[in-house]
């Protein structure tokens, strides 16, 4: 209990950090340059769907709560005096970890009727906005999101040295990047389209069928699922699938 405690500033902050991360991209993106690069639609965010994504906040602090437990039921093992190697090697697990387990969690509720009922709360944003980074279902959030990502951490940490400052260094990234993903601004030019992105993730809730993958498109590719966003001139506000398909 005494080392949760001493942790105190880091759980704050991943109560909070989403957070801020969303309040930092809505300021970028109504900058009036990143205004002129929206993706998919010029068309102004209606006041009710940005009310529905705010009610999300009240499930942003799941990461900080799980970790808690974990850690006061001694199911997660961190190395003790870790040096920026442990660090590093955590982050980059925890990112491996979740961009495997996503895809196929996140295929997963668009195929099953039972996990879509689940996911569908996110998808009633057809246009993004980083505010819509926050808007998940609890059931989503707390169990596919944070439950699963930290009880595979917790798994690992038994086979190999992981770090605390890894895991809070890893959900920092991942707060402020999915807040972009969201952002259907083109923040920067993307023409590897390997990492995800703003207009990757943007296809995916024009064409919910397509583009599943978290970090990367690695599975998508693989398994045949990845649309590129040059291709998205074939898609309109007016025609858009619906989110079930």
């Amino acid at each position: 209990m005494e080392l949760i405690l001493s942790y105190w500033p880091a759980f704050f902050w991943l109560s909070i950090g989403r957070i801020v991360a969303v309040g930092f991209l809505t300021a970028i993106s109504n900058l009036p340059y990143f205004k002129s690069r929206r993706i998919y639609t010029h068309q102004e965010i209606q006041p009710a769907q940005s009310k529905r994504e705010w009610l999300g906040i009240v499930f942003v602090p799941s990461d900080a709560i799980v970790l808690i437990a974990l850690m006061a039921f001694g199911l997660i093992r961190f190395t003790p005096n870790p040096d920026w190697t442990v660090h590093l090697q955590t982050a980059l697990v925890m990112i491996l970890w979740v961009d495997l387990w996503m895809y196929f969690a996140h295929r997963m509720m668009h195929q099953s009727p039972r996990l879509w009922r689940m996911h569908r709360h996110h998808h009633l944003s057809k246009i993004t906005q980083p505010v819509s980074s926050i808007s998940f279902s609890f059931s989503e959030k707390f169990f596919v999101y944070s439950c699963a990502w930290l009880v595979g951490m917790a798994a690992i940490s038994w086979v190999m040295p992981i770090s605390f400052e890894g895991i809070v260094g890893y959900f920092s990234v991942y707060y402020f990047l999915s807040a972009g993903a969201h952002g259907n601004t083109a923040y920067y030019n993307d023409r590897i389209e390997f990492l995800q992105s703003p207009a990757i993730h943007g296809l995916h809730h024009v064409k919910p069928n397509v583009n599943y993958g978290f970090w990367t498109t690695l599975y998508d590719r693989l398994f045949d699922t990845y649309k590129s966003p040059r291709e998205t001139q074939a898609f309109s506000t007016t025609n858009r699938p619906s989110a079930s398909t």
